[in-house]
């Protein structure tokens, strides 16, 4: 856990206590307050971070053992579509907690990484993002296979992110690696698929390659005039693009 004041009720919930169990979590809060491991303030509980460094020398915290808590923060630090990142922004320090004391190279502290760089992307701090994706990727590069869906979506948040900060090369070298994965696993008119084409249609739309940008807008569009309904706003994205890139290239 990290050094804040966490209220009771986030560590019970944090650590999946079960309702029967809540005394009993409660009496080892109390014992850690009173043997100095953990400071009470009002409803929440804090550890020093001194003691916190100590707690890891002695308890040597690791993918296994702290996997119920691991599994937690990847389900609670996820962005669904739809989902506000700014709403998890609170979350940040327990994701960099776990990934700071935990070093296994485990698909869990990977999927971890990858959810908390997607928050950070969002909230523009494009510089600690590229650091946990490219953690999620080293880890993922060795654990899963080669075509793996989950090395795919790393490939294509990273691709993101150089894209936003103005790295292109960097965005497509990713782009095309999460392109060339999908295209292997995935129906030809996957949604999944649609969203690859239309990103790395906007990295080779900043390069001012227009020629490419709209062929892999045309291949977005393609699937999404079959899988989405009419009005769908996704869609609606990719004409806004692909009428841009006809406008770049002066085809009015």
């Amino acid at each position: 856990m990290p050094s804040i004041n966490i209220v009771g009720k986030q560590l019970f919930d944090f650590f999946k206590i079960e309702q029967e169990n809540e005394t009993d979590f409660y009496e080892t809060l109390d014992n850690l307050v009173k043997n100095g491991w953990v400071q009470a303030i009002e409803n929440s509980f804090k550890i020093h971070s001194l003691v916190q460094i100590v707690a890891r020398e002695r308890l040597k915290p690791n993918a296994k053992n702290c996997s119920l808590l691991i599994k937690t923060f990847i389900l609670k630090l996820k962005v669904k579509p739809g989902d506000n990142p700014i709403e998890r922004q609170a979350l940040i320090p327990y994701g960099e907690t776990i990934l700071s004391s935990i070093n296994d190279e485990d698909k869990c502290v990977a999927n971890v990484s990858h959810n908390l760089a997607i928050i950070l992307r969002n909230l523009g701090n494009y510089k600690k993002a590229l650091v946990y994706n490219l953690k999620a990727i080293d880890i993922g590069e060795k654990v899963l296979p080669a075509d793996d869906p989950d090395l795919a979506t790393s490939y294509s948040n990273i691709s993101t992110v150089y894209k936003d900060s103005g790295s292109f090369e960097k965005a497509l070298e990713y782009g095309l690696k999460d392109i060339d994965i999908k295209e292997k696993v995935l129906s030809s008119d996957h949604p999944d698929l649609a969203i690859s084409y239309s990103n790395i249609s906007l990295v080779y739309k900043s390069f001012g390659d227009l020629e490419k940008a709209l062929e892999y807008c045309l291949k977005a569009i393609d699937i999404r005039e079959k899988v989405l309904p009419a009005d769908h706003p996704d869609l609606a994205a990719s004409h806004f693009c692909i009428a841009s890139i006809y406008y770049d290239l002066k085809d009015y």
